[in-house]
């Protein structure tokens, strides 16, 4: 309900761009967090402690819920290799995105402060039902969030007739208007819709984003030329873009599918080439949907 409220504010997976945190015990930790560490300023010119805790690091990845799709993943690659050489690879694989979390889980399991009443058995048993309780909260919420229909790999643009190729767009206006305000009130429309927009920032060559889904989106660039007496040619550039987690997904099924075929593992070639072939036409349905999207609300305002 929030995120389709507010969609600018969660990325590509569904998560809430959020940087800040809820205050109390039980808080989960990163692994660069061993130890702990002192806020003391540049050069240590701080004279009195942060007010605040440091942001997260990359590191915590690994507590969110999708990360248990992601050892799915090299799940699903170990089992496509197991009798030849790339197993190897497969398997550390495998074993490193099992060991993040879980070692994760131990050092928070650790640092959790018990009652000290708990003596001998009583706080082994604790410790290891705090670790458990560590590994099952992201598979919990990955659970709820599938059953709510929060997958990342869900359609965000609306069921539109698609468009898979940029394309152009022009608009004569009779009327002036700043080009802030023309692309101000296409970015309310949308959002009005249901469709995922956000407008570029400060240094990006486009001017409006729409996300289809996880993979593919679609970007529109405006250019105006004013003409006396106060009237405006439109120009809209509308194209199809992909996230840069694309290549990370193909990658890994595409080089799985030529290595196997060459050693003449047609079973694991075929089913890495069938995974690589899906993401790769689901990632060009996103996009074209988003790009539909552009070209449908810009024929409702007139363009052509």
């Amino acid at each position: 309900m929030l995120e389709r409220k507010w969609p600018e504010k969660y990325n590509t997976f569904g998560q809430v761009r959020w940087t800040g945190r809820i205050y109390g015990k039980g808080i989960a930790v990163d692994l660069p967090s061993i130890g702990g560490r002192v806020y003391q300023g540049v050069w240590g010119t701080a004279p009195f402690q942060y007010l605040y805790g440091s942001s997260s690091t990359l590191w915590s990845i690994t507590l969110m819920p999708e990360w248990y799709l992601i050892i799915g993943m090299f799940a699903a690659l170990f089992t496509l290799t197991l009798g030849w050489g790339p197993a190897i690879l497969a398997g550390t694989g495998l074993t490193l995105a099992i060991a993040l979390p879980a070692a994760q889980a131990g050092m928070n399991a650790a640092r959790a402060k018990l009652s000290h009443f708990y003596k001998g058995r009583e706080v082994f048993r604790s410790r290891i039902t705090i670790f458990t309780l560590h590994l099952l909260q992201p598979l919990a919420r990955l659970v709820g969030r599938i059953g709510g229909g929060l997958t990342p790999w869900r359609r965000r643009a609306t069921r539109i007739r698609p468009k898979f190729l940029p394309s152009q767009m022009k608009m004569w206006r009779d009327r002036w208007e700043p080009p802030e305000t023309t692309l101000r009130d296409l970015y309310t429309q949308l959002r009005s819709s249901g469709a995922v927009s956000r407008p570029g920032s400060d240094y990006d060559s486009w001017d409006l984003e729409i996300r289809g889904g996880l993979f593919g989106k679609s970007r529109l660039l405006l250019g105006v030329e004013d003409h006396p007496p106060g009237k405006q040619l439109l120009r809209y550039r509308i194209y199809p873009t992909y996230s840069l987690l694309l290549p990370l997904v193909l990658t890994p099924f595409a080089i799985l599918s030529l290595v196997a075929g060459f050693s003449g593992a047609w079973l694991s070639s075929i089913t890495s080439g069938t995974i690589t072939f899906f993401i790769a036409i689901n990632a060009l349905i996103d996009s074209a949907f988003a790009n539909g999207t552009f070209r449908e609300f810009l024929k409702r305002a007139g363009a052509a």
